[in-house]
């Protein structure tokens, strides 16, 4: 995704997924097709990846029952960068959400709900999670 630089604020970003226990060999192939098909939505849709952006209608493979994403900065409060890039490449996250809490993102901001939905429970790498909300 760093080769070329996207429309908006952050030019060059690289999306990460964190995912929590193990994952199988024929599991991966998939996520990373997915991942590979979502860097496209900043030139086919002009939304550039950047903090707070929600992607509706997205389905990651173990992340199955979850139909939205959002895009946070790494560590939510800072920009981390790939080291020794020129330009400067911005690792960002991609947090798959259920429609509740992406509705809650969308009215409170990234930080603010996911401290919010972490209070109450969440694990954002949990891939068998329930909803926090109803």
């Amino acid at each position: 995704m760093s080769v070329v630089a996207q429309p908006g604020s952050y030019p060059y970003v690289e999306l990460g997924l964190e995912l929590k226990g193990n994952c199988a060999a024929s599991e991966r192939g998939p996520i990373a097709t997915c991942l590979a098909d979502l860097a496209s939505v900043p030139f086919l849709h002009n939304r550039p990846f950047e903090p707070n952006l929600i992607l509706e209608d997205v389905t990651i493979p173990l992340f199955a029952n979850m139909h939205f994403a959002l895009v946070t900065r790494w560590d939510r409060v800072s920009d981390i960068k790939l080291p020794d890039t020129d330009p400067p490449v911005i690792i960002l996250r991609l947090t798959p959400l259920y429609k509740a809490e992406a509705d809650l993102a969308g009215q409170m901001g990234d930080v603010k709900a996911l401290t919010f939905l972490e209070g109450k429970g969440m694990d954002r790498a949990d891939f068998n999670r329930g909803s926090i909300l109803p």
